[in-house]
């Protein structure tokens, strides 16, 4: 009997506690919530003092990732560039990079580049490409594809951690139903990453108010701020082994995307 009304006291002081704890967080939820709307309403507000309309009305979450060190193993773009044109390709190594050669092409490589002309039959481009992509060992990606009286492109962008790789993409060409040409940046299933900062990104709001000041000193040509999005960016041209990946957030506006830097703000135009 006794431990019966044990139990009962200690269930009946637990309701009681998630009772005073719920009573103390829900009023500083609703606090919170109501001043996130508030900011947003107030940062609609200074891009349309600025003629700009902000069209995006749900800030995106911010996720926190770091300036980060990228490592590709050495034999990566021998092995896709090999899966292009043939396992028997000759490769020509030199300080500047590797020449390779076999009947249905030859090309360039170095780091994570490579340039390929070649002349391959091809029925159907999208499955082609995925099919090529799939024997050359890539990593998370999404295609697209760019047509233009008969010339087509397909144009890989990789996910790199679920975030896309910003001015780093892959480019096939087909030409006549030919693959003629590929072109950009490879980056395989199989890489490292190691954080090189601690300094986390920062938050969607921010890079939005870091545009909107760039926009106005500029007198940019911005009527429209459509969406924004977390991404990654190699800061410059790097083929060496280990690559920097810095963490952005890509703005799309009517003229163009906008890379706002999410560690030292500094915003980088469209090209």
């Amino acid at each position: 009997m006794r431990s019966s009304k044990l139990k009962s006291l200690i269930l009946l002081i637990l309701v009681l506690v998630n009772g005073f704890l719920l009573i103390l967080v829900v009023p500083s939820r609703l606090a919170a919530h109501r001043q996130t709307k508030q900011s947003d309403a107030l940062l609609a507000q200074l891009y349309g003092q600025a003629g700009i309309t902000l069209e995006i009305t749900e800030m995106p979450q911010t996720l926190s990732v770091t300036q980060c060190a990228l490592e590709i193993r050495e034999d990566a773009l021998l092995q896709a560039a090999k899966a292009l044109l043939g396992q028997n390709a000759e490769v020509q190594v030199s300080q500047f990079g590797s020449d390779i050669r076999s009947p249905i092409g030859d090309g360039y490589f170095y780091g994570n580049y490579l340039t390929l002309t070649l002349s391959q039959a091809c029925e159907d481009p999208d499955a082609f490409v995925e099919a090529q992509l799939a024997a050359m060992g890539a990593g998370e990606h999404r295609l697209r594809q760019q047509e233009s009286e008969g010339d087509i492109r397909i144009v890989a962008t990789f996910l790199l951690e679920g975030l896309d790789l910003r001015e780093r993409e892959l480019t096939f060409r087909f030409q006549d139903g030919l693959l003629t040409e590929v072109t950009g940046f490879f980056f395989p299933a199989h890489m490292s990453f190691s954080p090189t900062k601690t300094q986390a990104c920062m938050a969607a709001r921010d890079a939005l108010v870091r545009l909107l000041d760039h926009l106005q000193k500029e007198e940019a040509s911005v009527t429209t701020v459509q969406s924004l999005a977390q991404a990654w960016r190699i800061p410059s041209f790097m083929g060496a082994e280990t690559t920097v990946l810095v963490p952005v957030w890509a703005i799309q506006t009517d003229a163009g995307v906008y890379l706002v830097d999410g560690l030292t703000s500094d915003v980088i135009p469209p090209a």
